[in-house]
C-alpha cells in the first residue's frame, strides 16, 4: 500500500493553475525527491499533500484514508501517521518552549495519557535516534544551533512513529558543515525503510544522494518520474536539464 498518493490534483487559486493534473504515489518505506524551479508549484503541493489546502479537483490518499472525507476528530487521528519538517528549523520550533516539550507535542497530541517516565524515555529515545544528547533535552530553541534545530525537528516528526514523512529543502538554511552532516542523518533514516519520505528540495545533489526515485514539477505539471540516477544522465524535460546544467 501507498503512504501516500495524490491523485489528478488540480489547485486554482485567484484565476492561477498552481498545480494541474498531478498524480503519483510514494511507496510505503520509500524515499522519492520532489524537484522543479522557483514557482513550480512544488510549496502548494506540498500543502495538499499535508492535506492544509484543499484541492479544486482530484484526490489525496494516506495510505487507505482520504483525508478530505474524514470529520475533524477522524482527521486529527490520521495526522499521527504524517510528520512534517519545515525548511526553517529555528522558526518550526516555540521559542517558549523547551527541546522536551517540542519533542512531546506530538506524543501528547496523538499518543494519548503517558505516565511521566514512559514519556520522558520516549522524548530522550527520539533525541538520540537523530544523534542529540539528553542534556539537549532542557534547552530553549535559542540555545541550539541550526543544525540542532532541524535535528530537533526530525525527532518530533519521528517520535509517532509515522509512516509518511514530509521535508521542505532540510539542509537550505544550514551551513555546508551542518547539511552535510544533517544528510548522513536523513540517508541512515531513509535505509531504514520503516518510513517513507517525500523530500522537496533545490539541492540535486542532496536529492541525488536521498532519493532512488525523482518527481520534477514544472509549471504546476509533473513532467518527469523515475529513478534518480537514470532522469540525471539523460534529463527527460527542460526544467531538469537547465537545473543541473546550473549547478554545473
Amino acid at each position: 500500500m501507498s503512504a501516500l498518493r495524490v491523485e489528478g490534483v488540480t489547485v486554482w487559486r485567484e484565476g492561477r493553475c498552481l498545480l494541474d493534473r498531478v498524480s503519483f504515489a510514494v511507496g510505503a518505506g520509500e524515499t522519492v525527491g520532489l524537484v522543479g524551479p522557483s514557482g513550480a508549484g512544488k510549496t502548494t503541493l506540498l500543502r495538499v499533500a499535508l492535506a492544509l489546502e484543499r484541492p479544486t479537483e482530484g484526490a489525496l490518499y494516506w495510505g487507505d484514508q482520504q483525508p478530505w472525507a474524514l470529520r475533524a476528530a477522524a482527521l486529527r487521528g490520521a495526522r499521527r501517521h504524517v510528520g512534517v519538517v519545515l525548511q526553517q528549523p529555528a522558526a518550526s520550533l516555540d521559542p517558549r518552549r523547551t527541546v522536551f516539550e517540542s519533542v512531546a507535542e506530538p506524543l501528547d497530541t496523538h499518543a494519548g495519557p503517558l505516565g511521566a517516565a514512559v514519556r520522558r524515555a520516549r522524548v530522550l529515545r527520539a533525541l538520540d535516534r537523530v544523534g542529540l544528547a539528553a542534556s539537549l533535552a532542557s534547552r530553549l530553541p535559542r540555545a541550539v544551533s541550526g543544525g540542532e534545530a532541524q535535528r530537533i525537528a526530525i525527532a518530533r516528526a519521528l517520535i509517532v512513529e509515522p509512516s509518511l514523512v514530509l521535508m521542505d529543502e532540510p539542509t537550505s538554511a544550514l551551513d555546508p558543515s551542518a547539511a552535510a552532516s544533517l544528510l548522513n542523518l536523513i540517508a541512515d533514516l531513509c535505509g531504514q525503510q520503516t518510513v517513507a519520505f517525500l523530500i522537496v528540495s533545490h539541492d540535486l545533489a542532496a536529492v541525488g544522494a536521498l532519493a532512488r526515485r525523482l518527481l520534477v514539477l514544472d509549471a504546476g505539471r509533473l513532467v518527469a518520474d523515475g529513478p534518480t540516477d537514470s532522469l540525471y544522465a539523460a534529463p527527460p524535460c527542460a526544467a531538469l536539464a537547465a537545473a543541473l546544467a546550473a549547478r554545473v
